[in-house]
C-alpha cells in the first residue's frame, strides 16, 4: 500500500504607515463643497495554487485572495451638498 502526503502554505505581508502634515490644493467652483479623504488605499490580489499528483493531473486547486495596502494619499472631489 502506498500513500502520498502533501502540505503547502501561502503567505504575504505588506505594511504601510500613514503620515499627516501634507498640503493639498483643490479648486472648488462657486456653490459647491470641497471634500477630502486621506488614507491607505489597497489593492485586491487574487491567485490560484494547485497540487499536481504523480500522474501530472491537478487534484487540488485553491483560490487565494489578499487585500494589500499599496499607497497612502489624498482623495479629493467636489459635491453639491
Amino acid at each position: 500500500m502506498a500513500s502520498i502526503n502533501a502540505a503547502y502554505s501561502v503567505g504575504a505581508s505588506k505594511s504601510t504607515s500613514i503620515s499627516r502634515g501634507q498640503t493639498i490644493t483643490i479648486t472648488v467652483p462657486p456653490h459647491k463643497y470641497g471634500n477630502g479623504q486621506y488614507g491607505a488605499f489597497r489593492v485586491n490580489v487574487t491567485g490560484k495554487s494547485s497540487y499536481r499528483n504523480p500522474s501530472c493531473g491537478v487534484s487540488f486547486t485553491k483560490t487565494n485572495r489578499i487585500l494589500a495596502p499599496y499607497r497612502s494619499r489624498w482623495k479629493t472631489w467636489t459635491s453639491s451638498s
